[in-house]
């Protein structure tokens, strides 16, 4: 919850912001599930006030694959053959193999799907059209600049090679940290070292 800033200009946003979360924390006494959706660094936190929790682990290849096939189960006949193509089988099984989340895995396939580049020709224009629709606030070379910056998707870089990245712009670096296209390492050291968004790694070439 914090995540969704770092840092805070007065001592009302910080409030605010612990109001939020104590609310959205009393849900725990309720007959609902209640899923929350954190970084590795608040995973030790939450049983102190949730006791019955589980943590989900990342789907397999074959499991992400067969959440598709059940999504797809009730579409248009006319639908489900185009997914069913050679190219657009080899595309949804190399997305399965990049994605680092399950909805990172269906998310890329919707946006691929929509706009008609469901293959893996089409893969370069499917990661600009992603970028246009959920990162349009900074403009999409930056994003690619970005994500190439990083050796691999899940590897780390300085502040120093982001800002690189940014063509030394500190409004573009701004951006970045700020929309999360990038996330700090390490929450207790913010501006050290950043990773690149799971949902970025689309981008990376």
């Amino acid at each position: 919850m914090d995540e969704l800033s770092h840092h805070y200009s007065t001592d009302d946003d910080l409030q605010k912001v612990r109001r939020d979360t104590e609310v959205l924390l009393t849900l725990r006494e309720a007959p609902i599930i209640l899923v929350l959706n954190m970084r590795t660094y608040y995973s030790g936190i939450l049983p102190r006030e949730i006791a019955n929790r589980r943590t989900l682990r990342n789907l397999s290849i074959p499991e992400l694959l067969l959440v598709l096939d059940k999504r797809l189960a009730g579409e248009l006949p006319a639908l489900k053959q185009k997914v069913e193509e050679a190219t657009a089988k080899e595309a949804t099984r190399r997305l399965a193999t990049m994605a680092p989340t399950p909805l990172a895995f269906l998310t890329w396939f919707k946006t691929m799907f929509e706009e008609d580049a469901l293959s893996v020709e089409g893969h370069a224009e499917g990661a600009t059209r992603f970028l246009e629709t959920f990162y349009s606030t900074t403009p999409e070379a930056v994003w690619k600049s970005i994500a190439d910056a990083f050796a691999t998707p899940d590897s780390a870089i300085t502040r120093e090679a982001l800002l690189s990245a940014c063509a030394g712009n500190e409004a573009l670096f701004r951006q970045a940290v700020d929309r999360q296209g990038v996330l700090p390492k390490d929450f207790w050291d913010p501006t050290t070292y950043y990773t690149l968004d799971p949902e970025l790694y689309l981008v990376h070439s």
